[in-house]
């Protein structure tokens, strides 16, 4: 429960309008999350929502490997929204 809790403050806390995210629980139209970094993702649903906050804000894809290093070449073969790739380009 408590990361439920802390996961909608990081959303609120990290981006310029995490409360559109709430719109999904109303209506199923996409909605446009902006990050404080100047990123922004077409989320379909809430966890398309989870997705880029635990992918750009929480960063877990490198929490468990060497950081992100400037000038790498990074090549996203997932099947997801691109969020990775787009969160480190910036």
């Amino acid at each position: 429960m408590w990361y439920y809790l802390s996961s909608l403050l990081t959303l609120l806390r990290q981006t310029r309008n995490g409360y559109v995210c709430f719109g999904l629980l109303l209506h199923k139209k996409p909605v446009v999350i902006k990050l404080k970094n100047g990123c922004q993702f077409k989320v379909r649903s809430l966890m398309d929502v989870w997705i880029v906050k635990e992918t750009c804000l929480d960063r877990d894809y490198e929490s468990n490997a060497t950081p992100i290093q400037d000038g790498w070449t990074i090549i996203d073969i997932g099947a997801g929204l691109g969020d990775f790739a787009i969160s480190v380009a910036y």
